[in-house]
């Protein structure tokens, strides 16, 4: 398992999910279904561990995946946060 994960492939798989399909999501960030396919598939040989199920009419989240889309999401409300304070000084 690597101990990055590199930030690009968690927005791809992050909008993957909230979309509930791989080409949604690459419509959303304006990429190839392919590009997103292919992120993901690495984000997940890197981590040696699925974070969707594929199926006919989109993805679903594993426990893994689950569990990254919540870190995902933690980490842009901290950097939020951050920059919102940063602001006020």
């Amino acid at each position: 398992m690597s101990e990055t994960i590199k930030e690009a492939r968690m927005v791809y798989l992050f909008e993957a999910i909230q979309r509930g399909s791989l080409r949604a999501a690459a419509d959303a960030l304006g990429i190839a279904p392919s590009a997103v396919t292919r992120q993901i598939t690495l984000l997940e040989q890197e981590l040696a561990i699925p974070l969707i199920e594929r199926h006919a009419r989109g993805v679903t989240p594993t426990e893994a995946g689950r569990l990254f889309v919540a870190y995902f999401r933690e980490q842009r409300a901290h950097q939020r946060d951050i920059l919102s304070n940063v602001q006020e000084l």
